[in-house]
């Protein structure tokens, strides 16, 4: 992502963002979500949440929709 793409989202207190390698990111689905997801087919999350492996701490949580649809494109695999 570039650095402007970055800026969407929140740092966490010892550094890492969103393109780190100490970043996880959690997807949670709607119900029927999931079960699309389970089926095999595409889905789009309703919340991510974001977490530091480093100090285990949760440093941002995405709802907007453009934000979840733009992470899921441009992430880095």
């Amino acid at each position: 992502m570039s650095e402007l793409e970055l800026k969407r989202y929140s740092v966490c207190s010892c550094g890492v963002n969103v393109n780190c390698d100490d970043s996880d990111a959690r997807f949670k689905f709607s119900w029927v979500g999931w079960f699309f997801w389970t089926m095999g087919t595409t889905a789009t999350p309703k919340k991510i949440i974001f977490f530091c492996k480093k100090c285990s701490k949760i440093y941002h949580t995405e709802t907007n929709v453009d934000n979840i649809k733009h992470f899921t494109l441009y992430r880095k695999k």
